[in-house]
């Protein structure tokens, strides 16, 4: 798994922003250049060259963060995250500078609201989900 992305629809069923807190959730494959900046794909400026990757879950409520995953489990309709002991976060509104600090680990919870067959195969998928590996691993 590289990618796992949520939506929710209002009563007028229109979707909700993912990014207003409590919606949706963003979970990805994110490259580091050498400068410690995650690679954007609608970023043109050039980059160092990649050299390392990151599983990671985006939380931009109120402003911008990343967290490593450490755990992604599912418990009946609830996606669980344990992200790592890292926080990514952008120095400015320009976006072109990632800082990452020291922080405890946090447990951001997800509701799926979607149909019951959704939710099982994507249960089944997480419970047989290895651990993920970066492609710049020894």
């Amino acid at each position: 798994m590289t990618c796992l992305s949520t939506l929710n629809y209002d009563k007028n069923n229109s979707i909700i922003n993912m990014f207003t807190e409590g919606t949706g959730m963003k979970i990805l494959v994110q490259e580091l250049d050498a400068n410690n900046r995650f690679q954007h794909s609608d970023d043109l400026a050039s980059h160092p060259a990649i050299v390392s990757e990151k599983f990671i879950v985006i939380y931009a409520v109120p402003n911008w963060k990343y967290f490593e995953i450490d755990e992604l489990t599912m418990i009946g309709t609830t996606v669980s995250v344990r992200t790592g002991s890292q926080k990514f976060a952008y120095e400015n509104e320009q976006r072109n500078n990632v800082i990452a600090t020291e922080i405890e680990s946090l447990t951001l919870d997800y509701e799926l609201r979607t149909y019951d067959f959704i939710r099982t195969i994507l249960a089944d998928v997480l419970r047989q989900r290895e651990a993920f590996k970066t492609r710049f691993d020894n």
